[in-house]
Parts: C-alpha cells; sequence; structure tokens
C-alpha cells in the first residue's frame, strides 16, 4: 500500500504535500464544531466500512494471502490488518482530494480537516507497521511525539485533527486485527 509517509511514489507524494500546503489550516465559523464535523466524518466513513464490509475485508484479505503465497512472504495478522487499514485511509483522502477539486467550495474546510485526520490515522499505521516488522525495527526513524514542532505537523495543518487521526487509527486497527487472524486461521 502506499501512504504519504512511506509510498513508493515520489511524485504522488509531492502532489499531495503541495496540494496540502496549499490549501492552508482548515478555518471554520466555529473551529472546534468544525474539527468535530471532520473528525466524525472520516470516523463514521471507516465505522460504516467496518460494519458493512465485514465480507468483503475477509474476501479481499484472502485474496491478499493468495496473491503472497507465490511471493512467499509471510503473512501475520498485523500485516493482514494494516494492509486494509491503509487502503481505507487511501480511499478515503482520495475522495476528500476529488472533493477539493470539485466546485463545491462551502465543503472546501470540512475536506481539508479530513486530509489532516488521515494523515494521523496513517501516522499511526506506519507506527504499527514498524511495530509489528522485525525487520523495519531500528532501520526506520522512530516516530516523535507529535506535536507541531516535532516534525510530523506541517505549519498548515491542525495539530488537533492529526492527534484525533492518530488516535481513530489505532482504534480501526483493534477492530481490523480480530479478522485478519480470523481469516489467517481460517486459511491454514
Amino acid at each position: 500500500m502506499v501512504t504519504p509517509e512511506v509510498g513508493s511514489s515520489g511524485e504522488e507524494n509531492q502532489a499531495l504535500i503541495r496540494t496540502r500546503e496549499r490549501l492552508g489550516k482548515p478555518v471554520f465559523l466555529d473551529q472546534k464544531k468544525g474539527r468535530k464535523q471532520a473528525f466524525q466524518l472520516v470516523s463514521r466513513t471507516i465505522e460504516g466500512f467496518l460494519q458493512i464490509g465485514e465480507k468483503l475485508i475477509e474476501e479481499e484479505m484472502r485474496g491478499t494471502i493468495s496473491s503472497h503465497r507465490e511471493e512467499q512472504v509471510t503473512i501475520t495478522p498485523a500485516y493482514l490488518a494494516l494492509q486494509h487499514c491503509f487502503k481505507l485511509s487511501e480511499q478515503i483522502q482520495h475522495r476528500a482530494l476529488r472533493n477539493l477539486v470539485g466546485d463545491k467550495k462551502e465543503n472546501r474546510p470540512l475536506d481539508i480537516a479530513a486530509l489532516d485526520v488521515i494523515k494521523g490515522f496513517q501516522l499511526a499505521m506506519n507506527a504499527l507497521n514498524v511495530a509489528n516488522n522485525p525487520i523495519l525495527q531500528g532501520k526506520m526513524p522512530s516516530y516523535p511525539v507529535i506535536n507541531s514542532s516535532g516534525g510530523l505537523i506541517e505549519s498548515y495543518e491542525d495539530p488537533k485533527l492529526i492527534v484525533a487521526g492518530v488516535k481513530l487509527g489505532a482504534k480501526t486497527y483493534r477492530k481490523m486485527r480480530p479478522i485478519a487472524e480470523r481469516v489467517l486461521s481460517a486459511s491454514h
């Protein structure tokens, strides 16, 4: 999976960074209410996917297992869960970017804020990826505590939304992991 932090496509990553920088901080008439709406938008999308799409998730995970058998890659529940969390976050990220390109200017702050929530979500997935991958441990830079001066949050991003996204990412992973464990144990 390609994520802005780890992605193999530097061109896509740079385009996302330039777009996000150009848009600036999400500004709402009521900042607290706007942040809450943005978080709920992303959270509801993820929750809906998990509730409605559990069979689809299981099917996609079985496909991942089958395709990786040929590559002789060790598949763990953490790997499966992370892959599908990344996939979900990318879909939400692309939807927000498509909306920003459209004509609906009234939703702009909400879509910009959703990108910040997704960045936090993906930061959590990247940290979990390192924590669950012995090959990466010690070879990847550790993630500092998230704050506006820690280098992870740019001046044009909303730190509160990114932190909320990190928490949402951890929560989503905890829900996705048992699905991955069930699929993996059934495939053996």
